[in-house]
């Protein structure tokens, strides 16, 4: 009889181990489970999807920006060299001189530069490609002109009136001649510098005076001059 009644308590005791044993395995499956679950979770988390990171539309339109910039600053730079060695043939006809003060530096043409015994207009330029045009009238009478106007084909362009009293209106004489030259500055020229550079035909400018008025047809040298003055200046501001 007691040997027969302890069989059910041996059989108990290996069913409470065996599902301890089990118990414990399916614990530390969940454990690993758990950790790997966490391990997925934090890499899709970080890493970008795939779809971003590659995306070929994306990717082909930044292609083709780069291939259209990088045509572009080609484009700029030829251009670039282009006018600088157009400037560096046609500064040749220029005398250059810089105001040690200021600092300052002008270009003039050298056909102005023995022009001062003559009826003309001259352009000066300075080397940031600032232009301004200068009426001059040489004769051994005054007329005390004020202001120009000029005829390019059909084209009339009247510049900004310039007192007598004014800085920019100089008045002098010598040997029985006068000079009186007007400087039109600050686009005071209201267009007659681009009139005289689209003319392509003798260019007519009539003195202005306080009584009367004198015409002269433009010497072709002056204009000529003048169109040059203004393509430095041009190419001055592209460089």
């Amino acid at each position: 009889m007691s040997a027969n009644s302890d069989q059910p308590k041996k059989n108990n005791t290996g069913l409470i181990l065996l599902l301890g044993i089990g118990f414990m395995v399916l614990f530390v499956f969940i454990l690993e489970l758990e950790k790997s679950g966490s391990y997925f979770s934090a890499t899709t988390e970080t890493t970008p999807s795939k779809s971003i990171v590659d995306d070929p539309i994306s990717t082909k339109k930044d292609s083709i920006n780069k291939i259209e910039a990088e045509k572009e600053a080609k484009i700029l730079q030829e251009e670039k060299a282009k006018n600088e060695a157009e400037f560096n043939v046609l500064k040749r006809k220029f005398t250059f001189k810089k105001d040690e003060f200021n600092g300052n530096g002008w270009y003039t043409h050298k056909t102005f530069v023995n022009s001062n015994y003559r009826k003309t207009l001259k352009a000066y330029v300075r080397d940031n490609g600032y232009i301004y045009l200068e009426s001059q009238w040489y004769d051994e009478d005054w007329i005390f002109h004020t202001h120009i106007q000029v005829k390019a084909g059909e084209n009339v362009v009247t510049t900004n009136t310039i007192e007598s009293y004014d800085e920019h209106n100089v008045h002098q004489n010598d040997g029985g001649v006068v000079w009186e030259n007007i400087s039109y500055v600050d686009g005071g020229d209201n267009g007659v510098i681009d009139a005289i550079t689209k003319a392509d035909k003798a260019v007519k400018v009539r003195f202005v005076g306080q009584k009367f008025h004198r015409d002269i047809v433009l010497p072709t040298k002056d204009q000529v001059a003048i169109k040059e003055s203004q393509k430095l200046a041009e190419l001055i501001k592209s460089l």
